[in-house]
């Protein structure tokens, strides 16, 4: 089931907008032919919140609409997540790996309106007592020479963005 659609603000306005400037028409990952050059991005956030409270939230992958303020919404079944941007852009996802013993996921995109050639990423959270690191890590190629830049700045970003919000919704839950 589709999370609930949350109404724009300034913060997912702006991520939802870099989405779309930024997009491709309809190229379908799993039929390209690659050899661009490899781009990895990794932000990292410290959370005050146990190991368990923080993968409760991160490690269902159909929620992640509901901490990442440029998705409207996402939902998760057979291994594919789909995940809908503020502007009403699909993007499809395979997960790879799933491991609550680890704490960790891996995803690939497999298609979407974004210029890319690849996209495999992995969350992960780790522990240290009533604390823990959460890591959001991807290796991309774009579409064509170039556009690396702009990609990188904008998963950046929207992993940044998105992290934070993780951070808010765990810690607001520890002190609710």
């Amino acid at each position: 089931m589709f999370a609930p659609i949350r109404p724009l603000n300034r913060r997912t306005a702006n991520a939802a907008s870099k989405l779309a400037k930024v997009a491709h028409p309809g190229v379908d990952r799993e039929e390209e032919e690659s050899e661009a050059v490899t781009r990895v991005i990794s932000e990292s956030i410290a959370v005050h919140g146990t190991p368990e409270a923080v993968w409760a939230v991160a490690g269902d992958p159909g929620a992640i609409g509901e901490w990442v303020p440029a998705l409207a919404e996402s939902s998760y079944g057979d291994g594919e997540r789909v995940c809908t941007t503020g502007d009403g852009a699909e993007i499809r996802e395979r997960v790879l790996e799933h491991s609550d013993a680890e704490q960790s996921y891996t995803y690939e995109i497999v298609a979407s309106p974004l210029p890319l050639r690849s996209y495999r990423s992995t969350l992960s959270v780790h522990g240290h007592g009533d604390h823990s690191h959460v890591t959001w890590e991807a290796r991309f190629e774009a579409l064509e020479e170039g556009q690396e830049p702009e990609l990188e700045a904008m998963f950046s970003e929207l992993y940044r963005d998105g992290l934070a919000s993780l951070r808010e919704r765990v810690e607001g839950a520890a002190f609710a």
